[in-house]
């Protein structure tokens, strides 16, 4: 009897997961297709298959589901995790620029970039939310990795001056082109740009202390 009451709970568990996911999965491509102010909780349902009720209990709303949508996106597995410290400041860096480049460049995160821009000037909070949760985050990370390989930071520059640096140079060109929808990157090729650009962020620090004369 206990056996197939937790048997039960799982198979109800995992439905429940799965509607869930149809739901996000269906609120993607209908925000894409027809702009997130002109879809409907109907249009999702429909895609869905599955109901109203499902969805107020998972999500509460609309803005409910463009939220978990952000949080599912924008937030990588170990995302506050502290790299190993035994790394050399090349290495720790090129470790999070992949993991940095690998998440923003999903198709999902794509996806999410393209409906936040598009709804910019109408759903301020949620552009808000969508920053907080993800871009922000990422910048504080580079900054605490960036304070344990560069502790004295005698660059003339701020954490969160070098931290906007960083990120730029690791996705700036490569999220443009994937946003535009053009070719598909290949891990191979993220692992190749981001190797260089950390390979020349590290050269700018040296060349910016030897300029003022700390190098």
């Amino acid at each position: 009897m206990v056996k197939a009451v937790l048997t039960q709970k799982g198979s109800r568990a995992d439905l429940l997961a799965q509607r869930r996911r149809a739901m996000l999965d269906a609120a993607a491509e209908a925000f894409l297709e027809k702009g997130y102010a002109h879809t409907s909780l109907n249009d999702i349902i429909e895609r869905s298959k599955g109901s109203l009720s499902t969805l107020y209990g998972q999500f509460g709303n609309k803005e409910g589901l463009l939220r978990a949508m952000i949080v599912e996106t924008c937030v990588w597995p170990g995302a506050e995790a502290t790299l190993e410290q035994d790394l050399s400041m090349e290495e720790r860096l090129f470790e999070l620029g992949m993991q940095f480049a690998t998440t923003a460049l999903t198709p999902k995160m794509i996806a999410v970039y393209r409906i936040i821009t598009a709804e910019a000037l109408r759903i301020p909070d949620l552009v808000k939310f969508f920053f907080e949760t993800g871009p922000k985050r990422v910048r504080k990370r580079v900054q605490a990795q960036l304070r344990v390989s560069l502790p004295s930071n005698d660059t003339g520059l701020s954490y969160d001056d070098l931290a906007r640096l960083f990120i730029g140079s690791i996705i700036g060109d490569l999220h443009f082109m994937y946003s535009l929808g053009m070719a598909p990157i290949s891990h191979k090729q993220i692992e190749k740009h981001v190797e260089a650009a950390v390979h020349l962020f590290i050269r700018g620090l040296q060349w910016h202390r030897g300029k003022h004369g700390k190098a």
